[in-house]
């Protein structure tokens, strides 16, 4: 039998089974805006704003060179 999640979103899957204490997870381009999928907390929220506004960190970093925003 299927068994449903009782998480809301991929964000608190991850904070509830990794080693981390907030998540995020955006697109960065083509296909998609660059654009805040979901976040865990409000603070997870406001860095994710800010690392895509000013256009670093650490989801730029794991951006492939060359690829376009």
């Amino acid at each position: 039998m299927l068994e449903l999640s009782p998480y809301t979103s991929l964000c608190e899957w991850f904070v509830s089974t990794l080693p981390v204490e907030h998540a995020a997870i955006s697109t960065l381009g083509e296909p998609f805006d660059l654009e805040t999928v979901c976040s865990s907390d409000p603070i997870a929220a406001e860095l994710e704003r800010i690392q895509l506004e000013l256009g670093v960190g650490p989801c730029w970093q794991a951006k492939p060179p060359g690829s376009r925003p």
